[in-house]
């Protein structure tokens, strides 16, 4: 166990929070973390999901949960982050696995990809998000998205709606949303989609085309009791840091949630995640850079391997590759006459821009190599 002893800890260490919910999940090994130590470790909340990476930057935060597609967006300078220069971050710990899939209306006959046909009944959430899910989840079970009958859902209530009365048979969902638990109370129940990139890599290529971020994995026991044991997508999240964040700070943190996780683990049901196991099950897939302070502690109790290191350099040049064409493109936008990067003209010259620099997207790998 560290303590204050061990090391000459900070006073303090900033960890922001999304949600009031997340920040009493880290707040349960934060608590033991200070007692531990001597720190205060305050856990701020933060909804705004730019200010939260930018904090980070600005050297506000310590530490924010990071998820795959956020990161990735920071990264390429996209979406939320379109105009915003990016910047280095490095994983520091495991933050939670999470995963999605499609609810289906328990009188349905489809049960996985191949299921769905020219006619099948898709919810159409597009009023306020976005179709890459269920685009990629047609280039699976190949049809085309025109086959369809789209059944629009102007909020995530009525996406849960649909699908409990039988309006329509097909939502992506999550274990955890308001439209999973308003579905399984319809009289008809739900079960899920069954995603199985084992059973059937090439449909999973096929999504993955078009949701390059997409890992495959059995949904826990303890989630939704309908999607507990099925197949669906999975993503393991983590704690990030500034790239260039106290090295020292990093290899004795992730010593500590290292070394004291039999201890936190059953303060809360979340914490059974953030374990050395989650940690290096995900480091087999993330494009994300690992912290130098990870890499150092991950060195010393052997568990770096030259796959390992091959891959750490491989998504450190991407990183750079990004934030080196973003350099470049805003000299060259300038000349242009394009100065506002939060413009749409900029955004289209970026988008252009990079696509001339043949950078690879950002993607789940599908192991070490």
């Amino acid at each position: 166990m560290a303590t204050k002893a061990d090391w000459n800890w900070p006073a303090k260490l900033v960890l922001v929070n999304y949600s009031e919910e997340v920040a009493v999940s880290n707040g349960t090994w934060g608590k033991m973390l200070g007692t531990d130590t001597g720190m205060t470790v305050d856990l701020p909340m933060e909804s705004d999901l730019v200010k939260r990476y930018d904090g980070v930057n600005r050297g506000i935060y310590d530490l924010v949960p990071g998820f795959s597609n956020e990161t990735a967006q920071m990264f390429v300078s996209e979406r939320d982050f379109s105009g915003q220069t990016p910047f280095a971050m490095g994983i520091v710990w495991a933050y939670s696995k999470s995963n999605s899939g499609f609810i289906v209306n328990g009188k349905s006959p489809i049960r996985e990809p191949h299921d769905i046909k020219p006619g099948t009944k898709m919810v159409d959430p597009s009023a306020f998000i976005g179709l890459r899910f269920y685009h990629a989840l047609l280039a699976w079970a190949q049809v085309d998205r025109k086959d369809i009958e789209w059944v629009p859902a102007q909020n995530i209530e009525e996406v849960g709606e649909l699908i409990g009365s039988g309006k329509a048979e097909v939502a992506f969902a999550t274990p955890t949303s308001k439209a999973t638990k308003i579905a399984a109370k319809g009289s008809d129940g739900i079960h899920w989609v069954e995603l199985n990139a084992e059973k059937d890599p090439e449909g999973a290529a096929r999504f993955a085309v078009i949701y390059p971020l997409a890992q495959f994995g059995i949904v826990p026991e303890g989630a939704e009791p309908t999607a507990a044991g099925t197949w669906g997508t999975e993503s393991i999240n983590y704690y990030l840091a500034k790239g260039e964040a106290d090295l020292k700070l990093a290899y004795h943190l992730v010593e500590w949630l290292d070394t004291s996780y039999t201890r936190y683990a059953p303060l809360h049901k979340d914490n059974r995640f953030r374990s050395r196991e989650t940690l290096l099950k995900g480091l087999r897939h993330t494009f994300i850079p690992l912290h130098p302070g990870l890499i150092n502690y991950l060195k010393e109790t052997n568990l770096w391997s030259d796959a390992h290191e091959r891959r750490e350099q491989r998504k450190l040049a991407l990183v750079s590759g990004y934030r080196a064409a973003f350099d470049e493109a805003l000299v060259a936008a300038k000349k242009q006459g394009i100065n506002d990067t939060s413009s749409a003209d900029w955004q289209a010259f970026w988008d252009n821009f990079r696509k001339t620099k043949g950078l690879e997207p950002f993607k789940q790998y599908p192991g070490l190599d």
